[in-house]
C-alpha cells in the first residue's frame, strides 16, 4: 500500500491514499473526498446525509403502474407521506412532485 497522505476535501484529515476511491481522470488518481465521506455526501447542494436520504427515496418513489394498483387508502397514505416527507426536510418539494406526480396531483386536487 501506498503511504502517500492526502488531505480530504469532506472531514479535512491527512489519510493514506489507501482511504480513496480510484478515479482515473483526476490528476491524483483518487476522489477528493475520503471513502467515508463520499458514503455520506450527496452532490446536490444540500449535504444530506445518504442514510437519511436514499431509504426515504426508496421508500417513497414508486411507479405508475403500481400507483395505478393501489387500493383507496394506500393512496391516501402515499399522499400523506409525500407531504410529511417535504414538512419534516428530508426532500424539497420540487424533490417530492418529481418522485411522486401521482400522489401531489391529488394534493393538488384537493386544494382548488
Amino acid at each position: 500500500m501506498d503511504n502517500t497522505l492526502k488531505t480530504c476535501n469532506g472531514c479535512k484529515k491527512a489519510l493514506p491514499l489507501s482511504q480513496y476511491s480510484v478515479r482515473r481522470n483526476r490528476p491524483s488518481g483518487t476522489y477528493g473526498r475520503c471513502r467515508r465521506c463520499r458514503n455520506t455526501y450527496i452532490p446536490n447542494g444540500k449535504g444530506r446525509p445518504k442514510s437519511i436520504f436514499r431509504p426515504a427515496m426508496v421508500e417513497f418513489a414508486i411507479s405508475n403502474a403500481r400507483w395505478n394498483k393501489l387500493t383507496a387508502q394506500e393512496k391516501d397514505y402515499a399522499v400523506m407521506l409525500a407531504q410529511d416527507v417535504v414538512k419534516t426536510g428530508v426532500l424539497t418539494e420540487a424533490e417530492s412532485r418529481r418522485i411522486r406526480p401521482d400522489a401531489w396531483a391529488v394534493i393538488d386536487g384537493r386544494q382548488s
